[in-house]
């Protein structure tokens, strides 16, 4: 079995995939077993997440999907130093960060 894969069966095995069809997880985008390897899992398995893909794709899933969410702000704090070797993580959280309003505003003008 590959890492990958057991990547996804620790995911799936702690509910972190609940929402997808169990019979279809191992075929999960790479940015879905990304996004959710670093929202939900421990330091070993975000290790090995390192290890299996580029470290640039980590980083561009978590820039467009993780960072901007202020609800993932410690979160994002741990990832940027630990992973992302930020010095100063608080520069890139404050650059990223947007309210609601401001997400909402944004959705609307890229459906439009």
């Amino acid at each position: 079995m590959s890492e990958k894969e057991k990547l996804i069966d620790f995911l799936s095995e702690k509910g972190f995939l609940w929402s997808y069809d169990p019979a279809k997880v191992r075929s999960l985008p790479d940015e879905i077993i990304i996004e959710h390897t670093l929202i939900y899992a421990d330091t070993p398995q975000i290790q090995t997440l390192f290890e299996i893909y580029d470290p640039k794709k980590i980083k561009k899933i978590w820039k467009k999907n993780i960072l901007p969410n202020l609800r993932y702000r410690k979160l994002n704090y741990f990832l940027a130093r630990f992973f992302f070797n930020y010095a100063n993580p608080y520069s890139i959280l404050n650059k990223h960060h947007e309210t609601r309003l401001e997400k909402f505003q944004r959705l609307v003008t890229e459906n439009a």
